[in-house]
């Protein structure tokens, strides 16, 4: 289950975004943590869109989790673009931090509804009713992060000049709490067993990478957030987890052939 290539990779992947710690404290200049962390989040998104797409091809050709994985790696993929642009924008302009809202939100936000739809289909091909358990955490998950998403994206709201920039940002502030709560209640559908291994490391990275936003949110209203801190290794590390997933049931794949 857990080869020796899996726990290399995500090894190296807690190590790649501790870096965020270690930068600032050498002097390679001032804006080397920044283009260091939107690179690594541009390498590990786009890692996880390619093993998911790499998935589709052991299933079926009606199989349903062939649209899970092409939903999820587009969702990723989208992301990747919308992070190669923000990234493009501080390169081009020396390490100016990219503006909010910008075209790289587009990418940002596509991540959520694929995610989600994914995640539905997953839910109805497994065919396991979410228990009550599962549908009163997701729900009281739902009001929580709706609350936490309105308090420090308000004050943003308030700011904004044109109604394009207030669009982005009451869709992250409903995106963010639907994804999580789907996440959530998909994960109360898990069972034992080594087919549910996969689900939980993909769970546990879409809920580091919503913790993630919240926190960039936070951030962002005390206007202390900039690109390159230690509170942006949270991205690429969900991405690996989530990564990881694909690779499990890929391997599952080969070993039942083997």
């Amino acid at each position: 289950m857990f080869t020796l290539p899996i726990i290399l990779y995500l090894t190296f992947w807690i190590v790649a975004s501790g870096m965020l710690f270690v930068i600032p404290e050498f002097n390679l200049g001032e804006n080397a943590a920044s283009y260091y962390s939107n690179i690594i989040q541009i390498i590990s998104s786009s890692i996880t869109a390619v093993l998911c797409w790499r998935t589709i091809s052991i299933f079926e050709r009606n199989d349903p989790m062939r649209l899970v994985w092409l939903l999820m790696g587009m969702g990723v993929f989208n992301w990747c673009v919308g992070e190669i642009l923000y990234a493009g924008y501080i390169f081009v302009h020396n390490g100016t931090e990219t503006p909010y809202t910008w075209y790289s939100d587009i990418g940002f936000l596509l991540f959520h509804p694929f995610v989600v739809a994914g995640l539905i289909v997953f839910a109805r091909a497994i065919s396991v009713p979410p228990p009550v358990w599962g549908i009163a955490l997701s729900v009281t998950t739902l009001i929580i992060a709706l609350t936490i998403s309105f308090n420090f994206s308000f004050v943003n709201l308030m700011q904004a000049t044109y109604d394009l920039e207030r669009i982005t940002i009451v869709a992250y502030m409903l995106f963010d709490p639907i994804l999580v709560a789907t996440t959530v209640l998909t994960a109360s559908l898990l069972t034992g067993g080594q087919l549910a291994y996969p689900w939980w490391f993909c769970s546990i990275g879409l809920i580091l990478y919503y913790m993630s936003n919240v926190l960039f949110n936070i951030l962002s209203a005390q206007g202390t957030y900039v690109s390159g801190i230690w509170s942006d290794l949270g991205w690429p590390l969900s991405f690996a987890l989530i990564g990881i997933a694909p690779m499990l049931v890929y391997n599952m794949f080969n070993n039942s052939v083997e």
